[in-house]
């Protein structure tokens, strides 16, 4: 087992190395960077080599225009739909898919922290009813809820209860029953604050509802956690991103959120928009980190890139 994972470290590495090699074969310029106001994307550095300053930044712009940038050795090559040096992007493309194509969960991470600043307060709690006929909650039940189970569907446990925080109508919970099956000993509870949409939770059999909850506000939000028995896993799909709440209090919840759980007890965070926990939140809350994004939908540019697995 140790050896396969030496192996798995070396084919990352030689991933990078090829990665780097390509890069800095490029016609080089030494720009000042932007200040960033999307995704930052770091690449483990443990995975570097001969001490390469190798880092990717992904921006995902309101407008949707997709780029990128890679340091190494302080020199920057960028590439975009809108980029006029987008044509380095094509030349390293093969090494760009190799690269990721070996990356797990936990090499890649991106960063949102600083979102907040650049898009204001949340969505008013009462416009949340509105939610069924947006085009993202197509986008939630056909791509990211299918994306967050198949990452935790291995560390589902045998028994206990799952807590959905900011549940909405309970399609994520459903989910997750239909793929545990019948065999599952798993016992479901939902919370969320639009009343609206915990009446279509209820239409989901053995889901157990709170009534409508601010998660926001900690005493409320306590008295959900306190009454989940035997707490294995609380998912946050959606609930701690922009437009939902604001920074201070995704970390507050995160906070409480440990407290509650079990010693190995889950806490599964992610969403369409950016969520404002990171790696270094998480730990210093407590949480060991097992997963941070999804790779592949980074290179094919499909959100979640978010996928936090923490466990206590």
């Amino acid at each position: 087992m140790v050896h396969q994972e030496g192996e798995r470290i070396d084919h990352k590495r030689a991933a990078v190395r090829s990665f780097a090699r390509e890069v800095t074969s490029l016609p080089r310029k030494r720009w000042d960077l932007p200040p960033f106001s999307g995704y930052r994307v770091t690449i483990d550095p443990d995975l570097n080599v001969a001490n390469m300053a190798l880092a990717l930044e992904i921006i995902s712009r309101e407008e949707r225009i997709f780029e990128w940038s890679v340091l190494v050795n302080g020199y920057c090559v960028q590439g975009g739909s809108e980029d006029p040096l987008s044509v380095n992007y094509f030349l390293i493309e093969d090494s760009v898919r190799k690269l990721f194509g070996v990356l797990d969960g936990n090499d890649v991470e991106v960063n949102c922290r600083h979102w907040q600043d650049l898009h204001g307060e949340p969505i008013a709690l009462e416009d949340w009813s509105t939610w069924e006929g947006w085009k993202e909650r197509t986008r939630y039940l056909d791509e990211i809820h299918r994306d967050v189970v198949s990452e935790l569907y291995p560390r589902f446990p045998q028994a206990g209860s799952v807590l959905d925080i900011f549940g909405g109508d309970g399609s994520f919970l459903s989910f997750i029953q239909e793929i545990a099956g019948d065999q599952s000993a798993l016992t479901y509870f939902l919370a969320d604050g639009n009343p609206t949409q915990c009446v279509q939770a209820a239409d989901n059999p053995g889901i157990h509802i709170f009534p409508p909850v601010d998660l926001t506000k900690r005493e409320e939000r306590v008295m959900v956690l306190e009454s989940v028995a035997d707490l294995r896993i609380v998912t946050a799909i959606g609930g701690l991103c922009r437009k939902v709440v604001r920074e201070r209090e995704a970390i507050e919840i995160a906070e409480d959120v440990y407290n509650f759980l079990p010693e190995g007890g889950l806490f599964v965070v992610s969403g369409l928009t950016p969520t404002y926990l990171n790696s270094g939140i998480a730990e210093d809350i407590g949480f060991t980190v097992l997963n941070k994004s999804l790779p592949q939908n980074l290179l094919e540019k499909r959100p979640p890139f978010q996928l936090y697995v923490l466990r206590k």
